[in-house]
């Protein structure tokens, strides 16, 4: 880290471990100072974040969306997942479905999914890589002429 004039230790503007710049984040909060009025604080701040924001001087960096912009996907995806979470409380058949379809794209992403996380008493695994066979006893009924045709 390199030391700011006042004897501080500058902030590293290494991604943290979510993956987020910490160059981005003042980038965005110096944008939303500036584009919103706020003058003495963006010029404080621009003070205070120097090492930051060097790199961008005083351009809008490209990359970066507004905190409006993120604050309302973020207002939504709340909003979103409580309404989701509503329907799995209220529909045991939706809460299998959502839970199956986390578990896809957990897999889907290399993340194993956790077994004790379930929330309902669900088939076991052995039963989804059943034959062909004993995956439809209907249709195995039929062939041997003991249901309907």
């Amino acid at each position: 880290r390199m030391s700011t004039a006042a004897g501080r230790a500058a902030p590293s503007a290494q991604a943290g471990a979510d993956g987020v710049s910490r160059r981005d984040i003042a980038a965005l909060v110096y944008n939303y100072l500036r584009s919103n009025g706020f003058a003495k604080a963006a010029k404080q701040f621009r003070t205070d974040a120097d090492p930051l924001l060097a790199p961008f001087r005083d351009r809008v960096p490209t990359g970066v969306v507004g905190l409006e912009h993120i604050v309302g996907e973020y207002v939504a995806a709340r909003a979103r997942d409580a309404a989701r979470r509503a329907t799995m409380e209220a529909n045991p058949l939706a809460r299998r479905m959502y839970e199956q379809l986390d578990d896809y794209a957990m897999t889907a992403a290399g993340i194993a999914p956790p077994a004790h996380a379930r929330t309902y008493p669900g088939p076991p695994t052995r039963r989804h890589n059943r034959s062909d066979d004993d995956a439809f006893p209907a249709a195995d009924i039929t062939r041997r002429g003991r249901g309907p045709r």
